[in-house]
């Protein structure tokens, strides 16, 4: 039984020959695993949801039985690196390195009082060329012996607060605001 018959078999209530695994790793661990595994060119990915979906070669090689696949950043895009360490994303959210993870310390609306205020920013293109290229070239390369989740880590809540900032985003929710709603249907679009 491969990997994706095992996840199949589990998925239809009957007993595969072991419980299937799907494990992720932070990139000091995908990085040490590689090195470990004398992996090469298999690093972290360039994507909002980079933990979920690097690594790939070294964690089926460990015993996972899926491969995740999730957008990427466009073609062309680069995030901004900061003198201070710190990086800015496509959709401007600024998080810096904290050792194992990254911390996101700035939110570009977190000035959004109003609906108006969310007027001036401008999303992401969902569609933009290169964002499901390497989704495409994974999904080929795996689809027989692994099963393929499609990742989507963050939700309209989620990703509504990292815009503005936890505290701001419950404190705005509570109080009503529109901006606030306004913002969980742009992101929702």
């Amino acid at each position: 039984m491969n990997s994706r018959e095992r996840v199949v078999t589990a998925l239809n209530y009957k007993q595969p020959d072991r419980t299937p695994v799907f494990a992720t790793v932070t990139p000091q661990i995908g990085d040490a695993l590689n090195k470990m595994l004398g992996i090469k060119n298999d690093g972290l990915v360039n994507s909002f949801f980079a933990n979920r979906i690097s690594y790939t070669k070294a964690l089926t090689q460990l015993g996972n039985d899926c491969v995740c696949v999730a957008a990427c950043w466009p073609q062309g895009f680069t995030p901004v690196k900061n003198d201070d360490g710190s990086v800015i994303d496509e959709w401007g959210i600024t998080s810096k390195s904290t050792g194992m993870y990254n911390e996101m310390v700035g939110h570009p609306l977190a000035h959004v009082e109003t609906i108006n205020d969310l007027d001036e920013y401008t999303f992401p293109d969902p569609l933009a060329k290169g964002r499901f290229d390497f989704a495409q070239d994974t999904i080929k390369k795996y689809k027989n012996d692994y099963a393929i989740i499609g990742e989507q880590e963050c939700t309209v809540f989620e990703l509504s607060w990292y815009l503005v900032g936890l505290e701001k985003f419950l404190f705005d929710m509570i109080t009503g605001k529109p901006c606030i709603f306004e913002l969980m249907d742009r992101v929702m679009e």
